[in-house]
C-alpha cells in the first residue's frame, strides 16, 4: 500500500508527464479525432470540420474567453461562460446540483443523491435526471454541474448526502442513468469530483475562501481505478456525460485539475472522453500546467486562464493548438446538446409541475429506509389518534447543507403536515420544537478577565450605555459612560465594569497578542460589523470573550457557536468547540453539549478571529421537558432527529449534535412506542437503538419529505429503500487505519497535515467489514419492509462461461404478506480463488421489483465482464482471472439468500 508521497510516475504523481510537455510545445497535433473514441461526438468529421472553421475564426483573445468564467447569464445561477456574438456562439450558462437545478428562482426539489441511491431504482433517478434538465433549461441553462460521484468513505463527511453511496457498481448505476437523461434533455450533464473526494476538510493548511479541503490523497492505482473512478466511467462511457469537474484534491501530491494522469491518460485516452473539463470554483492552481493536463475552463474567474493564458501562448510557453482544443472541447459540448444551432436537444422547458411533484414524492418514499420496526411498530395503528412530533425543528426538513446542493423548493410539505394530512380528521398531531437556542447571556453570565480601559456596549450593541475608550461620547450621540482602567470597576474583575455578560477584549491583529485596543462588558457575544467600524484601518481584528456561567438548572445543555471567521468556545480552559469558520457559504455554527450541575459555575471563553458575525447561543436542558411531556401523553412519539452540518465542512462528531440524544432517551423512557426518524445525510451513532422499537432513516427528503413521511408512517407505501451506505456502532469501524474526528489527525480520516492516507486500498464501506469480520449496526443493502419476502432458488443460463458471454441470473420473489411492495434484489459475486487480494464478496447486480401480495414475480439479472474483472496495476488494464465464483443473491449484503457457482474461462 502506499505509505509515502508519489514522487512521479504513479497514478497522480508530481510532475508533468512528457506527454504534457509535448502538448505544450506543440509535438504532436490534438486534434479531436485523434483523441475521440470510436462512434464518439469527435468521429463525425462534418461536424468537427465545422467547429475547425469556427476555432479558426477566433482570434486569441476570443479564444482565451472561452476558457474562463465571466460575468453574464440569469441572477442567480452559478456561473457563466461567455459566448462570441459575432461568430454566433453562445454563452453557456451553468447551474449548480444535484437534488435539482439551482437557478436562484423556486424549483422543485428532490430528494438528495444518497436517497436516491437508496431507492436502488435506476428507472426513478433517469426520470429525476429528464426533469431537474427540463427545469434547467426554463433559464437557459446548458451546463448542471451535477451529478456527484465521490464515494461514501466515511459518514462524517459534509457533503456525503451528495454520493450515491459507498458501492461503485450501484453509484455507476445511479451515474449513468442520471447523466444520460440529463443530456438527453439537452443540458451537458457534469460529473463532479473528479476523483477521491471523499471528505470535506482535514487537518493542516488547506483552508480558502472557496475549498476547505485541498488535502492529498495517497492511493494506489488499484483503489483508484476500481473503487473511486468507476462511476465517472459508466456515466461517460455508457452515459455519455458531456463534462467533467475535477475535484478540489491532491491525488498523490499533484492537483486534480492539472492532473495529466487522471485527466489525460484515464480519462481523455481510456475512456474517450471528448467533452468538457471545467473547474470547480477556485480549483484551478496554475495557467500551463493546467492547460496542457487537460482543464479546459477556469471557473469562476480568469485569475490563471485570462490574460496569463494568452501571455503564455504570445511568449511560447503554450502552444496555441493547446488553446484550440480547450475551445474546441467546449463548442463540442454545446454541439451536443444543440446549443450551437439554437434547437435544444429534449422537450420544451418546463418547471414545477404536478409531475415532477409526484416524482419528488415517489424517490421520497422509496429511498427512506426503514431501519428497525420491533413489534411492527409501523405502520401506525387505526387506533392511534395522538402523534407526538418532536425534535430541532419538527415542522421542518433539513434539506441541505448549505451549498451548492442547495435548492429554493417551490413548496415544502413538512414532517408535521405530511403526518397529519395522512392522518385525516381522526389524528391530533401535536408538533413540538426543542432548538430554543437564545444567545447566552447576560442573566448567567458575569463577566471575568480583561486588561487596560473599559466601556460598555450601547444598547443598540447589547448594553444600556456607550462610550469611547477614552471616556468621551460617542457618535451616537448617547451620553458618554464613565470608564475605568485596571482595577478600578465596582464589579467584575481587571477593569471590566458593572453588570453581567462578558468582558470583551478588542485586539488590532489576528492572534491575541500584546494589550486590547479595547476592552468592555458585553451583555452577550454578537459581534457585529458596528462593532469593528474604529478598527477599519488595522490588518487584522481578533476578540476574546470571558465570563464564568452558573448553571441555573441541571443536566445536558448545548452550546451553539457561529462565526464566518475562526472561533474557538473553551469551558474551564478546555476546548469544546473549534470552528474554522465560513467561506463563500456564509457563516458555520458548530455545537457542543455539556452536562452541568444547577449552581455551579463554569468558565467560558470565546475566541473569534477574522470576520463577522460570531455569536454563542445556549439551549438548555428545560427545552426539552414540554416535548417530553408531549411524547408520554401521545399514542405514538415519534423523534425527528437531524445533524447539523455545515457546508465544506466535515461533521466534528459521530453523535447527533446537541441534546438530540437526550431527547431520545428521554422520550423513550416516556413513551414504550417511540420512533425516530433520522433526518440526516449519513449515518449517526445511535447510543439509544435499544430503547426505541423503531427507526426510519428519511435523509434529505426534498419539498415532498412530508407527504412522503405520512404516506409511510400509515402504510399508504411499504418502505422499499435500503442503504447504500454501511451504517456502524462506532466511527473507527468504518476503515482499517486510523479514524477520528476533527480537529484531531487521523492517518486514515481526516489525515495528518493536510495528507489523507488510503491504506484501505479496494476495502471500503462493506468490503472493510466483511473482510475484517466487523458486525455493523446496519448492514449495506439493509431494508425493512411492512411485507415479507420468500426469494426462490437461483438459476444460471449456464454454468461455464467466458468473461464477454456472461450470463443471466434468474429467480422468483413471492410477496407472502398482504401488502402490495417493492424489493430490491442485490446481487453479489465472490472469486473463490482469487489470484490477488479481493473483497469476500462485491455488489454485481440490482433489481427493483414490485410484488403483489399473495403473489411472486420473475426477476433476470444479466452479469457481464465488469462481474468478474479487477484492475491489474501490472498490466495496466482491467483482467479477469479464469475460476469459479460464487453468485449470491440476497436482500442485503449480511442477508444472502441463495448461492450458485459459475465457472468462467478464457475466451476466444
Amino acid at each position: 500500500m502506499a505509505n509515502e508521497l508519489d514522487d512521479g510516475g504513479g497514478p497522480g504523481g508530481l510532475g508533468a508527464s512528457r506527454r504534457a510537455f509535448l502538448r505544450a510545445t506543440g509535438g504532436f497535433a490534438l486534434s479531436g479525432a485523434l483523441l475521440g473514441s470510436a462512434g464518439s461526438v469527435a468521429a463525425d468529421g462534418e461536424a468537427e470540420a465545422e467547429l475547425e472553421e469556427l476555432i479558426a475564426e477566433m482570434t486569441l483573445e476570443e479564444k482565451v474567453s472561452r476558457t474562463h468564467g465571466a460575468d453574464g447569464g440569469p441572477e442567480g445561477v452559478a456561473g457563466y461562460l461567455t459566448g462570441i456574438e459575432r461568430l454566433d456562439v453562445p454563452g453557456m450558462v451553468m447551474a449548480d446540483g444535484p437534488p435539482g437545478a439551482s437557478l436562484g428562482t423556486p424549483t422543485t426539489d428532490f430528494p438528495h443523491p444518497v436517497a436516491a441511491a437508496a431507492t436502488f431504482d435506476r428507472e426513478l433517478v433517469s426520470e429525476e435526471g429528464r426533469a431537474i434538465a427540463r427545469e434547467a433549461k426554463t433559464e437557459d441553462v446548458a451546463v448542471l454541474l451535477a451529478p456527484s460521484l465521490d464515494l461514501f468513505r466515511v459518514p462524517t463527511h459534509a457533503r456525503g448526502g451528495e454520493t450515491y453511496g459507498e458501492d461503485p457498481f450501484l453509484a455507476g448505476e445511479m451515474a449513468r442513468e442520471y447523466a444520460s437523461a440529463v443530456q438527453s434533455e439537452g443540458v451537458v450533464a457534469t460529473l463532479k469530483h473528479f476523483v477521491a473526494y471523499n471528505q470535506a476538510s482535514t487537518t493542516g493548511n488547506v483552508l480558502d475562501y472557496f475549498s476547505y479541503s485541498e488535502h492529498n490523497v495517497i492511493v494506489d492505482e488499484r483503489p483508484l481505478r476500481e473503487i473511486y473512478c468507476r462511476p465517472f466511467r459508466e456515466a461517460i462511457v455508457e452515459g455519455g456525460a458531456g463534462a467533467v469537474m475535477p475535484a478540489y484534491t491532491r491525488i498523490n501530491g499533484t492537483f486534480c485539475s492539472e492532473n495529466d494522469y487522471l485527466l489525460e491518460e484515464v480519462l481523455k485516452e481510456d475512456w474517450g472522453f471528448d467533452g468538457l473539463v471545467v473547474s470547480d470554483w477556485g480549483g484551478t492552481h496554475s495557467t500551463v500546467d493546467a492547460a496542457v493536463s487537460g482543464l479546459d475552463i477556469e471557473m469562476p474567474s480568469a485569475e490563471y486562464f485570462g490574460e496569463a493564458l494568452a501571455e503564455a501562448v504570445e511568449n511560447d510557453e503554450l502552444w496555441v493548438g493547446n488553446v484550440d482544443e480547450q475551445v474546441r472541447r467546449g463548442l463540442r459540448s454545446q454541439r451536443e446538446i444543440g446549443a450551437l444551432d439554437g434547437d435544444r436537444k429534449g422537450s420544451d422547458p418546463v418547471r414545477g409541475t404536478d409531475e415532477h411533484f409526484s416524482l419528488a414524492r415517489r424517490m421520497a418514499e422509496e429511498g427512506s429506509v426503514l431501519l428497525k420496526n420491533e413489534d411492527d411498530l409501523l405502520p401506525l395503528d387505526d387506533d392511534v389518534t395522538d402523534v407526538a412530533l418532536v425534535g430541532p425543528s419538527p415542522t421542518e426538513f433539513k434539506n441541505d447543507v448549505g451549498g451548492s446542493d442547495s435548492v429554493t423548493g417551490i413548496r415544502y410539505v413538512g414532517p408535521a403536515d405530511g403526518i397529519q394530512a395522512a392522518g385525516g380528521d381522526g389524528v391530533s398531531v401535536t408538533a413540538v420544537a426543542t432548538d430554543r437556542y437564545e444567545l447566552a447571556g447576560p442573566t448567567d453570565f458575569t463577566p471575568a478577565g480583561g486588561d487596560g480601559e473599559a466601556e460598555t456596549k450601547s444598547e443598540g450593541e447589547n448594553t444600556d450605555e456607550t462610550a469611547n475608550a477614552d471616556g468621551t461620547e460617542s457618535e451616537t450621540g448617547t451620553e458618554a459612560a464613565t470608564t475605568t482602567g485596571p482595577g478600578d470597576a465596582s464589579e467584575g474583575e481587571n477593569g471590566v465594569a458593572n453588570g453581567n455578560g462578558f468582558a470583551a477584549e478588542y485586539y488590532a491583529n489576528a492572534d491575541w497578542e500584546g494589550s486590547p485596543e479595547l476592552v468592555r462588558r458585553e451583555k452577550s457575544v454578537d459581534l457585529t460589523e458596528a462593532d469593528l467600524e474604529r478598527f477599519d484601518d488595522a490588518d487584522a481584528v481578533s476578540v476574546r470573550w470571558r465570563a464564568t456561567y452558573t448553571a441555573p438548572e441541571t443536566g445536558t445543555f448545548a452550546f451553539l457557536l457561529t462565526s464566518q471567521g475562526a472561533s474557538t468556545l473553551s469551558v474551564d480552559g478546555e476546548t469544546v468547540v473549534d470552528n474554522e469558520g465560513g467561506g463563500f457559504a456564509g457563516p458555520k455554527s458548530e455545537e457542543a453539549t455539556l452536562d452541568l450541575t444547577e449552581g455551579e459555575t463554569y468558565a467560558v471563553s470565546v475566541e473569534a478571529s477574522g470576520a463577522v458575525p460570531v455569536s454563542l447561543e445556549v439551549n438548555p436542558p428545560s427545552s426539552l421537558d414540554e416535548a417530553v411531556s408531549a411524547a408520554a401523553e401521545a399514542d405514538v412519539a415519534l423523534v425527528l432527529a437531524r445533524t447539523d452540518t455545515f457546508y465544506g465542512d466535515d461533521r466534528h462528531e459521530f453523535e447527533l449534535p446537541g441534546n438530540q440524544n437526550t431527547l431520545v432517551d428521554r422520550v423513550a423512557a416516556a413513551n414504550g412506542d417511540a420512533a425516530v426518524l433520522l433526518n440526516t445525510e449519513t449515518p449517526v451513532a445511535m447510543s439509544w437503538i435499544d430503547d426505541v422499537p423503531a427507526v426510519m432513516q428519511v435523509w434529505f427528503p426534498g419539498q415532498e419529505g412530508g407527504a412522503a413521511l405520512g404516506s409511510l408512517l400509515f402504510g399508504d407505501v411499504s418502505p422499499s429503500g435500503k442503504t447504500p451506505v454501511t451504517f456502524a456502532e462506532s466511527m473507527d469501524d468504518y476503515l482499517p487505519g486510523e479514524v477520528v474526528t476533527l480537529p484531531d489527525d487521523g492517518r486514515a480520516y481526516p489525515g495528518v497535515r493536510g495528507n489523507v492516507f488510503y491504506d484501505e486500498g479496494v476495502f471500503v464501506g462493506y468490503r472493510h467489514f466483511d473482510e475484517a469480520d466487523i458486525e455493523p449496526l446496519f448492514p449495506f443493502g439493509h431494508g425493512l419492509s411492512y411485507a415479507t419476502f420468500d426469494y426462490g432458488e437461483i438459476s444460471l443460463s449456464r454454468s461455464e462461461t467466458t468473461p464477454d458471454e456472461g450470463l443471466t441470473v434468474s429467480l422468483d420473489v413471492a410477496n407472502e404478506s398482504e401488502t402490495t411492495a417493492r424489493e430490491a434484489v442485490q446481487l453479489y459475486v465472490s472469486e473463490v480463488n482469487p489470484a490477488v487480494e479481493r473483497p469476500p464478496k462485491e455488489l454485481k447486480g440490482i433489481a427493483k421489483v414490485e410484488v403483489p401480495a399473495g403473489e411472486s414475480r420473475a426477476v433476470d439479472i444479466e452479469l457481464g465482464r465488469g462481474a468478474f474483472e479487477y484492475w491489474n496495476p501490472e498490466t495496466e488494464n482491467w483482467t479477469v482471472n479464469p475460476g469459479e465464483f460464487e453468485i449470491l443473491v440476497g436482500s442485503s449484503s449480511r442477508d444472502i439468500r441463495h448461492d450458485a457457482s459459475v465457472t468462467v474461462v478464457e475466451g476466444e
